[in-house]
């Protein structure tokens, strides 16, 4: 008799019930509404390296012009070994351009959701002279400091 009470218990025991089962999804659904806002966040900035490694050349550039001209005066896109200012879109980098040494790098406004982001690069001179080489700082002005896609 034990044996037929067990398995008559072990029988009304089995699957999961309508409760659990929206319980289960009401959780899921929770956590999923806190993880895609943050998905989202790390895709614009895996973007947004694209734009910050397109300043790459311009800085190699820049940093020679500042050690062969004493200075940063003259250093600009398309003179003095600077390549020339980019304009056309290509990926995520809509333009790349430099005056007076500021690099500044445009994204493409339709592939962020806060539009048109800017990477703007200040160099800075270590030491009266350019021996020391040439230090680079994120510009205040970069808007991407705002949406979080770079950082100082």
């Amino acid at each position: 008799m034990n044996g037929r009470l067990l398995n008559k218990k072990l029988h009304n025991q089995l699957g999961f019930t309508l409760l659990e089962l929206l319980v289960v999804i009401a959780v899921i659904g929770v956590l999923a509404s806190l993880a895609v806002p943050r998905l989202q966040t790390q895709i614009q900035r895996a973007r947004f390296v694209e734009v910050v490694n397109a300043t790459g050349p311009f800085k190699i550039a820049v940093e020679a012009c500042a050690q062969t001209n004493n200075g940063l005066a003259g250093c600009n896109a398309g003179a003095n070994g600077i390549p020339a200012a980019t304009a056309a879109s290509s990926g995520n980098v809509a333009s790349v351009d430099v005056a007076a040494g500021v690099i500044t790098a445009t994204s493409v406004a339709a592939n962020f959701s806060d539009g048109a982001t800017t990477y703007v690069l200040t160099p800075g001179l270590a030491g009266a002279n350019t021996a020391n080489g040439v230090t680079w700082a994120v510009d205040g002005t970069s808007t991407c400091l705002a949406a979080a896609l770079c950082s100082q």
